[in-house]
């Protein structure tokens, strides 16, 4: 039993030393009221940022995923966590990107791949059959439906709002 007992614990030490720690999720560093809306309605997102060190000196914000800063507030902890309110006037798909820097002067990202949804001005409302603010995918194959007046296959729908978004975008 005792010789055993010798032959594990070198197997539960190689395994305590060797074996890679689990990774950690980060949180969600911003979030939006809304994710699908028509051409002129304001979004609000919010700072949800909890990385780095407190209090944070800097926030900068890309609302349409061109890589530039559409807005940056600086300021006290409160100014730079503050919600911020962005209007989409072109329909597509966007990113966002919120890029925060603490009080180290450390830098910390993330960007959400076509987190919101844009479309032109009237169509949201009148395809939302339940009132939700958000197109379905079901609501979605009606509008494209309606579109070709008549009944279409999903791949056709998903070519149409492949190129929606590619020429919108």
């Amino acid at each position: 039993m005792r010789r055993k007992v010798l032959l594990i614990i070198p197997l539960i030490l190689a395994l305590l030393l060797f074996s890679s720690p689990v990774a950690a999720v980060a949180p969600s560093m911003f979030e939006a009221d809304l994710n699908s809306i028509d051409m002129g309605t304001p979004v609000t997102f919010t700072n949800l940022c909890t990385l780095g060190t407190p209090p944070y000196t800097k926030a900068e914000w890309d609302f349409d995923g061109d890589g530039v800063f559409d807005k940056t507030v600086t300021g006290n902890h409160a100014e730079v966590m503050a919600n911020v309110v962005w209007v989409y006037y072109h329909p597509g798909s966007k990113s966002v990107t919120l890029r925060m820097t603490d009080s180290m002067a450390v830098t910390y990202q993330e960007t959400k791949q076509g987190y919101i949804i844009v479309f032109e001005c009237g169509l949201l409302a009148y395809y939302d059959a339940n009132g939700d603010g958000i197109m379905s995918k079901a609501e979605a194959l009606v509008a494209i439906a309606d579109y070709f007046e008549g009944d279409i296959t999903k791949w056709q729908a998903l070519w149409v709002i492949s190129k929606y978004f590619e020429t919108n975008s």
